[in-house]
This record gives structure tokens, sequence and C-alpha cells, in this order.
């Protein structure tokens, strides 16, 4: 080989190695980018869940706190409504045996211009209606308690002042021929509405010119029901072993409690009337079972001759 030639291949060799040397330096190049990349993913991997189990637990973690949130949201109202609902059914209960009761008094058509009523006797405001409200709520009671009230009552114009408190109505007013003739008058008591056998223990007195007379329904085996079962309670208020009970006078019907006829009104009479209506507590028929009843009445005065 001569010498021009060999330095043709020296340089060759020399060119060679250098090209050799830069792919090596490129390849460390591209492995250090590589452990660079394998660095960041790693360290990125790090702020993730450690496994897909454990994420889900996460996440079901938060489903159960925010389920038990709205489980005791639920359970406190459903303890709210159910202590609600206790002492609502108390206080029912306790009040509401008799509700919504009213007493209407009207002079029909054929007597308007012949009888008037009024809650006094000097008739200020005299009226063809005038109502007679009670207690809204009322409760069982016995006449025996009472009983002492009944010429305060009398004394009252218009509704008792202590109805209320009694748990009664109870009320006086007054009926006047209006005219200079004397009339004849029919008079009624009329049940228009009655819910849950509420007539079984209830008792009306009325008392016309000072004469007593107290309405109540039958027993259920068809005896008349004393005013105060259980007691030998008289009329004059006493309570005497073996004494003779006061008697009621039986309703005529389901519809009317008594129908009077035949009484009369001279010219420019006035008659004073007196109504007592309560729940009689001694009667066997005052039970649970008519808790909340409603009674709506109306005593009407008829002319007719």
């Amino acid at each position: 080989m001569d010498e021009k030639n060999l330095k043709a291949d020296e340089a060759s060799v020399e060119i060679s190695g250098k090209t050799d040397s830069k792919k090596v330096k490129n390849k460390k190049k591209s492995l250090k980018l590589a452990e660079q990349e394998q660095k960041d993913l790693k360290k990125s991997q790090s702020s993730w869940p450690q496994s897909d189990s454990k994420y889900r637990y996460l996440i079901k973690n938060r489903e159960v706190r925010k389920h038990m949130k709205h489980r005791k949201a639920v359970m406190t109202m459903i303890v709210f409504l159910a202590v609600t609902i206790l002492l609502g059914g108390g206080v029912y209960g306790m009040l509401s045996l008799l509700q919504y009761n009213n007493l209407k008094v009207l002079v029909d058509k054929e007597g308007m211009f012949i009888m008037s009523l009024s809650h006094d006797m000097k008739f200020s405001n005299p009226s063809e209606v005038i109502s007679l409200g009670g207690p809204r709520y009322m409760d069982n009671i016995t006449l025996m308690d009472i009983y002492s009230l009944i010429p305060e009552i009398e004394a009252a114009e218009g509704p008792y002042a202590r109805s209320k408190e009694i748990n009664c109505i109870a009320a006086t007013f007054y009926l006047k021929n209006i005219t200079k003739e004397d009339h004849l008058y029919r008079e009624t008591m009329v049940f228009e509405e009655i819910t849950k056998d509420i007539d079984e223990a209830i008792r009306i007195m009325i008392i016309r010119n000072g004469e007593r007379t107290v309405y109540a329904k039958k027993k259920k085996d068809g005896d008349i029901e004393e005013v105060v079962p259980g007691e030998y309670f008289t009329e004059d208020g006493k309570n005497i072993p073996d004494a003779q009970p006061w008697m009621t006078v039986p309703f005529i019907s389901r519809e009317r409690a008594y129908y009077e006829t035949g009484l009369s009104l001279a010219a420019g009479e006035i008659v004073k009337y007196t109504v007592m209506i309560w729940l009689e507590g001694n009667d066997p028929e005052c039970v649970d079972d008519i808790l909340g009843g409603t009674l709506k009445m109306r005593m009407e005065f008829t002319q007719y001759a």
C-alpha cells in the first residue's frame, strides 16, 4: 500500500471514530432524558390515589357520610312530627269531646211580625234570630258540679260569661209578643247536625219562666235516662241516697229534642228562657268513641193562632 492510500485510510478511521463518539453521546443524552421523564412521571403519580380500590373507598365514604346526614335529618323530622302528633292528640283528647257546637234561636216567618227575641228584658236590640254560641270545644262535666251556678246563668243577659270555663252552652234570652193580641205558639229544638253519636250523652235543660225541664236521649235498652246517672241527684240539687233521682224527658226523635205546642203568649207578654247544654260525664255513653263529635242545633218559635 502506498503512502497516499494509507493516509486516506487513517482519515477514514478518524472520521468514523468521531461519528461513533457522537452516537454514544446522543444515546447517553437520550437515556438521561428518559430517566428524567420517568422521575417526573413517578413524582406526578405520587399525588394520585395509591389504588383504584382506595379511590372508590374515598368516593363511597363521602356518599355514606352524605347519606348519614340525610338520614339524621329525616329521623329528626320524624321525631319532631311524632312528638307533635302525641302532644296534639293529648290536647285533642282533653278538649275536643264536643266541637263546633252552636245553638241558633229564631222566630219563623209566620211569627216574624208577632214575636221578637232579645238578650235582655228591655229589648234594647230586638231581633228574629239570635246566636247562643258556647265554647268551641267542650269536655264532659256533670250537672252536680255546676248546679249552684244556675241562678247566675238565669241572671245573665245573653251567653253566660263563664261558659268556656264550665264547658257548657249556657245563656238566657227573652221572647216577646210585640202585638196587642194574645197568641199561641209552638216551641221546638231541632238537631241540624250530629256526628259520632254525640247526642247519646247530651243533656239539654230548658228553663221557661223558672220551670226546669231536662231532655236527653233514652238509654240503649229503652229506659229513660236520669239527669245524672248513677247518682240519687234530685231536682233541688241534692244527692240523697235512695231518693227518687231527677229524670229526663226523652228526645222525641233523632231530628228533634222536643216539641212543645199550645203555649200561650198574651199581648205584650215577655217569656224568659234559660238554656243549658252539656255532656254529662256520668252517662255510660260518654266514652272516647264520641271524641270530636259535632252538634249543631236550632231552637225555633212558631206562632199559629
